[in-house]
């Protein structure tokens, strides 16, 4: 929901009907990931003890604003999470070179 969402009124516009960035859709992207940051304190996954769906939905949308250029490291708790997530998410290379071939257009 609201973080890929974020990044789709905020970027979408700029990549696809070169429009200028919109301060405030940004800040809607910073409110969801301050809020992912508070929901991932003291917690390796998004939901539970170990790797779910939700933590699949996740990594999709990180690594999206990832190659984006979004700044993911000043949310220290979804960093944290991110770079573990990378590492244990089934098919995460997959979803990688898909968000290599999408990083084109933000360069």
């Amino acid at each position: 929901g609201t973080l890929y969402q974020s990044f789709a009124n905020y970027y979408y516009p700029q990549v696809f009907a070169k429009a200028p960035a919109d301060p405030e859709a940004f800040k809607k992207i910073e409110a969801a990931f301050e809020f992912l940051n508070t929901f991932l304190e003291g917690q390796d996954y998004a939901a539970g003890d170990s790797l779910t769906v939700a933590d699949i939905a996740l990594v999709a949308s990180v690594s999206t604003f990832e190659v984006a250029g979004f700044e993911i490291s000043k949310y220290a708790n979804v960093n944290k999470w991110y770079e573990n997530a990378k590492k244990v998410t089934p098919g995460w290379e997959e979803n990688w070179a898909g968000c290599l071939e999408f990083k084109k257009y933000f360069e």
